[in-house]
């Protein structure tokens, strides 16, 4: 069982996951070392092996709080995907976002998969959780529509919910690689009219 922490304690433990999450998205796993992490955090060797033992352990940390941000900053507009006019503000979301961004980054998540190796087991499959229950997130939206008989017969949720994701992961992957926005914009523009077509005509 996980020992409560102290405030003090829950305030370090979250400056040094912290420190290091932003080294990962800044470099990469590769570029997550112990020592930078503590010149970051402005922790002692000591007090980052007390909150985690291992390397390991420090990147499941930034993995669960990658997964965390990315489905947190999008909870409001998955509230609204039980109708068309959500689902397209939710892509519009994402293409500001990019634009935001300068195009540049691609999926946390998605990064952060590219770079995890078999060794890393517990880390892939928080990622890969993730990236469920953010899938998970479309298909209920898609589901509500079609429980209220907005598309026509044999519309599959699951299916279409999948199809966002690859539309999603895909178009921000060209979105890093060109940095150009326009790559995720075109995909999900793609997915939202392919969906209008399987809505029932009034």
């Amino acid at each position: 069982m996980t020992p409560k922490l102290t405030t003090r304690g829950a305030v370090t433990q979250t400056k040094i996951v912290h420190a290091a999450t932003e080294l990962v998205q800044e470099f990469g796993l590769a570029g997550l070392t112990m020592d930078e992490v503590c010149r970051r955090a402005g922790v002692s060797k000591s007090q980052l092996y007390h909150f985690f033992e291992t390397r390991e352990a420090l990147i499941e940390a930034v993995a669960t709080t990658t997964v965390d941000e990315v489905l947190g900053l999008q909870a409001g507009l998955f509230a609204e995907l039980g109708t068309m006019d959500g689902i397209e503000r939710w892509c519009a979301a994402l293409v500001d976002l990019q634009i935001e961004r300068g195009s540049e980054g691609g999926c946390p998540i998605g990064t952060l998969v590219g770079q995890t190796s078999s060794r890393h087991v517990a880390t892939a499959a928080i990622l890969g959780e993730g990236l469920t229950a953010w899938t998970e997130a479309i298909e209920r939206g898609l589901a509500a529509m079609g429980d209220r008989g907005d598309f026509i017969e044999g519309f599959d949720p699951h299916r279409e919910a999948g199809l966002f994701m690859v539309a999603v992961q895909g178009g921000l992957l060209l979105t890093d690689a060109h940095r150009d926005y326009q790559w995720l914009s075109l995909a999900l523009n793609e997915r939202c009219s392919l969906l209008r077509e399987k809505l029932r005509v009034a």
